[in-house]
């Protein structure tokens, strides 16, 4: 992947060359047939040009915009979709919350250790999915004893769900997973069902 600096050199750099060739090359053959009554012609044209260019610099800004502005919701929904998760293992059985307060917090840490290669390559941390296959084990493993335990265990798994499956953009939309996500929780579920 190309480094942005680099990027936008090239981008800046080859938008001025191309304009300061273009200008070399059209004065040096076009010079004798041009007269002065010219620039009344070329004069709208290029104030046409750089509207359009500035129009759509405009764009590309607001379109990056909402871009930050997206992840910084997904973001924070999903920090905020950690704490129910991490309270709901409270009412499960001792040493499966335990377990399980360990693993969600494994998660957090795995995310944050994998944000640097997140940032420069756009894959997400295999650490972190790991984590969560191992919360969906452990989460197949539950055995409530009561129905508020059972209760709590099908709450627990919607929320996990709702943060995996929205924040992460993992499956959205359904028909276009781009990872595996989505068939931990189903298989979670029908394990828990059978």
């Amino acid at each position: 992947m190309i480094p942005w600096i680099l990027l936008a050199i090239l981008f800046i750099g080859g938008a001025v060359a191309f304009a300061l060739a273009g200008t070399l090359l059209s004065r040096r053959f076009i010079r004798h047939g041009i007269a002065e009554g010219h620039n009344d012609v070329l004069v709208p044209i290029f104030l046409t040009a750089g509207v359009i260019y500035a129009v759509l610099l405009g764009f590309m800004v607001v379109a990056m915009w909402e871009s930050y502005d997206g992840a910084h919701a997904n973001t924070a929904e999903e920090a905020s979709l950690m704490v129910p998760v991490y309270r709901q293992t409270e009412i499960m059985a001792p040493e499966k919350g335990a377990a399980m307060r360990a693993l969600i917090r494994a998660y957090s840490e795995d995310v944050i250790k994998g944000w640097p290669t997140f940032q420069s390559t756009g894959q997400g941390s295999a650490e972190a999915r790991i984590t969560i296959d191992n919360m969906l084990k452990l989460y197949a493993t539950l055995t409530p004893a009561t129905k508020v335990r059972e209760l709590a265990a099908g709450q627990f798994l919607e929320t996990l769900s709702q943060m995996l499956l929205e924040t992460s953009g993992c499956c959205r939309p359904p028909n276009r997973c781009r990872g595996s996500c989505g068939w931990p929780l189903s298989a979670a579920a029908w394990s828990r069902s059978g």
